[in-house]
Order: C-alpha cells, then sequence, then structure tokens
C-alpha cells in the first residue's frame, strides 16, 4: 500500500460522549482510506496541551477538531488562537453549541474549516463532519502526486504511482476507467483531457485510447500483442501500441 499523506487528529472536547462520538465518525471515515496514515490523539488534559504547544511540531496535515467550550478557564478559542500563533496552514474544525460564537472566532482571526452545532442529532453531527474532513482532506493532496476524477457520486484521489493505466470505457460516452493498483476506478471524463492532466514523466500520453503508467510495465509482447505490468495484469493493445511502448522505454520519439 502506498501513504501518501499522513494525517494528525487532535480531538479536544470535555464531553466524554460527544468525544466518544467524534472519534468514531473519524475513525469510521479513515477507515476506508487505503492512502492515508492516520494518527490519533484523544485530548483530556487541556492546561498541559495548552501549555506544551510551543514544543510542538506542527504540520499542514495536522486537524484540530476543539470544542469552543471546555468549561474551564481556558477555551478553544484560546487553544485555536495559540495553533495559529504557531502554524497558519494546520486545520481547525470547531464545535459549539452557540452559533454566535463564531463572530468571536473570526476576530481573533483563527480561520477554522468550519463548524459543527453540538445541538443538532448525530446524524447531522456525522454528515457534516464527514464533509468537512473530506474537503480538508482533497485539499490536503499534492497535484503533482496525483490526480482527482469525479465519478457520479464520488470524488476519487488516484495517485500517480498506483495507475496502471487508464482507458476508454467502451460503450459509455465521456466514461474513463482507470485500472490501479488497488482495484478499478470508472470516472467522468475524457482520454484527452487526461493527456493533459498527467505528467510525461510517468504516463505515455500519445496512444490513441489509453494512458499507461511505463514505470509499472514489467514487460510486453510484440507476439501476444499485450502488456504485463508490475501486478501480473494484462491488457491486449495490438502491435501498433506495443512498437510505442517500446520505443518509449528505449528512450526514442514516438
Amino acid at each position: 500500500m502506498i501513504v501518501l499523506i499522513d494525517i494528525s487528529i487532535y480531538i479536544i472536547e470535555d464531553n466524554h460522549q460527544y468525544s466518544k462520538l467524534i472519534d468514531k465518525i473519524v475513525c469510521d471515515f479513515f477507515e476506508t482510506k487505503k492512502n492515508i496514515k492516520l494518527t490519533k490523539y484523544i485530548i483530556t488534559d487541556f492546561f498541559n496541551f495548552y501549555r506544551n504547544m510551543e514544543e510542538s511540531s506542527f504540520k499542514s496535515t495536522d486537524i484540530y477538531i476543539i470544542d469552543i467550550d471546555l468549561n474551564i478557564k481556558l477555551t478553544g478559542i484560546d487553544i485555536g488562537s495559540k495553533i495559529r500563533k504557531y502554524s497558519i496552514s494546520s486545520k481547525i474544525i470547531y464545535l459549539t453549541s452557540l452559533e454566535d460564537k463564531a463572530i468571536e472566532i473570526i476576530n481573533e482571526k483563527i480561520r477554522p474549516e468550519g463548524y459543527l452545532i453540538k445541538d443538532i442529532d448525530a446524524s447531522a453531527i456525522r454528515l457534516k463532519l464527514i464533509n468537512l474532513i473530506e474537503d480538508i482532506v482533497f485539499n490536503m493532496y499534492n497535484a503533482e502526486n496525483s490526480i482527482v476524477v469525479n465519478s457520479k457520486t464520488n470524488k476519487n484521489i488516484i495517485a500517480y504511482d498506483e495507475i496502471l493505466y487508464i482507458a476508454v470505457l467502451p460503450g459509455e460516452r465521456n466514461k474513463l476507467i482507470a485500472y490501479t493498483i488497488l482495484g478499478e476506478i470508472i470516472f467522468n471524463g475524457k482520454i484527452s483531457d487526461m493527456k493533459k492532466k498527467l505528467p510525461s514523466d510517468f504516463f505515455i500520453l500519445n496512444l490513441k485510447s489509453y494512458v499507461i503508467n511505463y514505470k509499472k510495465i514489467d514487460s510486453f509482447s510484440y507476439k501476444n500483442e499485450s502488456v504485463i505490468f508490475e501486478n501480473g495484469s494484462e491488457i491486449y493493445v495490438g502491435k501498433k501500441i506495443i512498437r510505442k511502448i517500446d520505443l518509449h522505454k528505449k528512450g526514442l520519439s514516438i
């Protein structure tokens, strides 16, 4: 498995039930994200966390989920302000029962990614939090190392290193299929647009109906007119494409 991104999530919530709910939502969301490494922290000693914050190593892939009202002298706004003192790129999501607290947060220039209103039901909190985290995660990916594609219902992030090849989906208009080391993904698009988005240092881009990751090619056969990839999968493409791949591997123009 290729880990594209290393994310740390800090849950700072004084209500045990809400903390458990947020924890479960986070775990459920990241359980299906095979190309993300998650490190999770449940913070219970808020003062100690606040005091030692200057010793922390902040990353742009840190996500802080913070209750504004911690029922102690220290507030979530204090914690958010201190995070911003050391990091402008770490992500903050606030939990609050008071919608007007947003004005105070804006005045403090904390710039959170969003707010969760705690007085709504658990299913609504789940949906809102998942949407916020999903947007954050998509924005974290480096465009130089991956591509985002859209199916009818989902966004998918595909690392270049995961792609074997992309092909036109037979019988479908403006549909493509990406064959990856993790499986197949059908998505909307044109092969001509893919060729503009993908880099030539990974992909062979001048094939009519395919984009092939030449770094994932194990071998090819003129006799069988096929390409075999590192994972053992095989595609039959015809002699003309085999010749282009052969020339490309030799560093010759095609």
